[in-house]
């Protein structure tokens, strides 16, 4: 079974990033489905880890962050901008 992998760049304020969704343990085939539906701009809260792209990824060109990027375990659509405790807000660029 071969793993479905999606990009999505993140944005806050002037800042950019690469989030890496990799299907697998936390992350179903239906939460790439419903990331890959999110709409340009939208407003994200992301759960991951930041990480060093792996050896055989070119350097991350688009994002303004070039030598790390997030991989996600968690993303949620927000209604709200109101700040979560230990959080990041980030709206999404695709």
């Amino acid at each position: 079974m071969s793993k479905h992998i999606l990009f999505l760049v993140f944005r806050q304020s002037i800042e950019t990033i690469q989030g890496v969704l990799t299907e697998g343990e936390t992350v179903s085939q239906n939460m790439l489905l419903w990331a890959e539906s999110l709409y340009n701009e939208t407003i994200v809260w992301v759960e991951g880890t930041l990480q060093i792209p792996q050896n055989d990824q070119r350097e991350v060109k688009s994002p303004s962050v070039h030598d790390v990027e997030i991989k996600i375990e968690k993303v949620r659509f927000t209604p709200s901008t109101a700040p979560m405790r230990n959080s990041l807000c980030l709206s999404c660029i695709l």
